[in-house]
């Protein structure tokens, strides 16, 4: 048993000190497209210029590969940047466009989206939204596509049960080299059903009729008790 109080502790202690991977990464002092996430491992960059510089920051612990000063050819370039963390070892791939001229097959973004009745002031570069609803059964989620062949998936939209849910938009392009991920976290009011017992006062009738109820209750307890008394010990 005390082994296994040892083990436990081990374990929580690992838990709560896991290195996690990169912080960020830039290239000319620039966010990436979608801004980085750690847990995200395919971004874009697009660049008319002929050098850039992809930096990086790190955990003192981890040993990362790919970061430094790049010369750029016309069109795509394909960067890797490798975080290695205890063995364990992270790809964050990187396509850099350089003077890139906009296909439609392989455009993924919205020239607009919004949500009825909501104000989420949508942009291309922020990924994460937060919403209230009331009694919505779904959400009516309206766009307009850069390219008419972008494809659009959208998930979860309904069945909101719980107070937190998540609805997630995907849109990828026709040539499946470009994707975009947004999720719109939805807070539901959880109803709070009131007892009209409590606050709804009693009427007039109802006041009389309970008084009249205890005055025979006791009239009657009294009546029971003389009988319990003398009638009943004379006979």
């Amino acid at each position: 048993m005390t082994k296994f109080k040892y083990l436990v502790v081990i374990l929580t202690f690992f838990s709560f000190t896991k290195i996690y991977a990169l912080d960020s990464i830039k290239i000319n002092d620039d966010t990436l497209s979608p801004v980085f996430d750690k847990k995200v491992y395919k971004y874009n960059y697009y660049t008319n210029k002929d050098k850039i510089k992809i930096s990086v920051s790190k955990d003192n612990k981890e040993s990362v590969t790919g970061y430094g000063y790049f010369n750029l050819n016309e069109g795509n370039n394909e960067f890797v940047v490798t975080s290695t963390i205890e063995d364990i070892s992270y790809n964050y791939k990187i396509n850099v466009y350089k003077d890139y001229k906009k296909d439609s097959d392989s455009v993924a973004t919205f020239k607009s989206l919004n949500i009825e009745n909501y104000d989420i002031n949508f942009k291309n570069d922020i990924h994460e939204y937060t919403i209230d609803i009331k009694d919505e059964a779904s959400l009516k989620i309206n766009y307009e596509l850069d390219s008419l062949s972008s494809i659009v998936e959208i998930k979860n939209n309904g069945n909101f049960i719980k107070s937190n849910n998540d609805v997630v938009i995907n849109i990828k392009s026709k040539d499946g080299n470009n994707s975009n991920e947004y999720i719109v976290h939805v807070n539901k009011a959880i109803k709070v059903f009131k007892d009209e017992s409590k606050t709804t006062p009693m009427s007039y009738l109802q006041k009389e009729i309970l008084k009249i109820t205890i005055i025979i209750i006791s009239c009657s307890l009294v009546v029971l008790t003389y009988y319990l008394i003398f009638i009943k010990k004379v006979f």
